[in-house]
């Protein structure tokens, strides 16, 4: 991210605010120069908002999204509030606030330096029909001003595009423009890596499943490109799979990834480890804080049983039965927790 450089403001100007942002770390510092009226017990209002050096954007635009309005008291937290949501709306470099003392109280104005209007945008490293394709992900628009968060949002989907297709190692730079250009071409520096297919996903540790179950309920599996982000799904939706079957703390991981080439086709095999734990069952069922309904009547919505293998998916369908029961009698705002007690030794748990 772009860092914000403010200059100090003329004599007559008054005070300001300096605003410095760093990757995703936000410093605020302020001038000897800032009036003590800002840090004063006396109430000072502001009495007029104004926007300077907006060529492109529209004034009332930036005015939307301050917080700050006429008639309140200047405060030095809603002026940096301001100033962040300016700089996130994406357009522009540098951000100012000044002061204007008048009779009346303060005139506050917000002095920004936007980015110049993007005049193309290039790809480079695709060519043929595919530069036609990603140039429909591309947030920015020629005509309009350079703007960092809708040049970070292609970044991404670029990305997207690329991994979906197997490119897992794709990488997406793009140029920022500098203050003193009018113009810009943005360009996207692309670089796609290699594309892999899966060859195969092992599978060690398990027992109560399968390898062919297990691997039935992924979308990570033989000849569909791999994408990391599909296989964190499926290793979620594995995660699952256990945890309805009694398995509460199973933790399941990807051990390590082997590329290789193969026909000329970048392959992937893909391993995982599972350390099943103890499969608990229920020991107890215990109700506390319930007066509208009798304990059979509750107990008849709970699954699991007592006794029965314990399954977290029917106990949070079970919960939602019991608030529906207490909603259909009128007590909309009934709130209905369970209180899980493991015995890992036992394998049992009080719900």
């Amino acid at each position: 991210m772009r860092n914000l450089s403010i200059y100090p403001p003329s004599k007559k100007e008054g005070g300001f605010i300096k605003v410095r942002f760093v990757g995703l770390v936000f410093l605020i510092f302020f001038t000897i120069g800032l009036s003590a009226c800002v840090f004063s017990f006396e109430p000072v209002y502001i009495t007029q908002i104004k926007i300077q050096g907006s060529h492109y954007i529209k004034k009332d635009d930036i005015l939307k999204v301050i917080t700050s309005k006429p008639g309140q008291i200047l405060s030095k937290d809603k002026i940096v509030q301001d100033m962040r949501a300016i700089y996130d709306m994406g357009y522009f470099y540098k951000i100012r606030a000044l002061k204007e003392e008048t009779p009346k109280g303060i005139i506050l104005i917000y002095e920004v330096g936007e980015y110049p209007l993007v005049e193309k945008i290039k790809l480079v490293g695709v060519e043929g029909r595919e530069v036609k394709k990603l140039k429909k992900l591309v947030s920015l628009k020629i005509g309009e001003p350079w703007n960092y968060k809708k040049a970070q949002e292609s970044k991404k989907k670029i990305l997207s595009y690329f991994k979906d297709n197997g490119y897992v190692d794709a990488r997406v730079d793009f140029s920022s423009p500098s203050s003193e250009e009018k113009s810009f071409v943005a360009v996207f520096n692309i670089k796609r890596g290699q594309r892999a297919r899966v060859m195969e996903v092992e599978i060690s540790g398990n027992r109560f499943f399968s390898d062919q179950k297990l691997r039935s309920f992924m979308q990570t599996r033989f000849k569909r490109y791999f994408d990391p982000e599909t296989l964190k799904k499926d290793i979620k939706k594995l995660r699952e799979k256990y945890r309805e079957q009694g398995f509460y703390f199973v933790n399941i991981y990807s051990s390590g990834l082997k590329f290789f080439k193969k026909y000329r086709v970048r392959w992937v095999r893909v391993f995982l480890k599972v350390e099943e734990g103890k499969r608990f069952k229920v020991e107890r069922i215990n109700l506390e804080g319930n007066h509208i309904f009798s304990e059979k009547q509750i107990k008849d919505q709970i699954r699991p049983k007592e006794g029965e293998v314990f399954n977290i998916r029917k106990l949070r369908k079970s919960i939602q039965r019991i608030q529906n029961m207490y909603g259909d009698k009128g007590y909309l705002y009934t709130v209905v927790r369970d209180n899980l007690k493991f015995n890992r030794k036992a394998a049992l748990v009080d719900i």
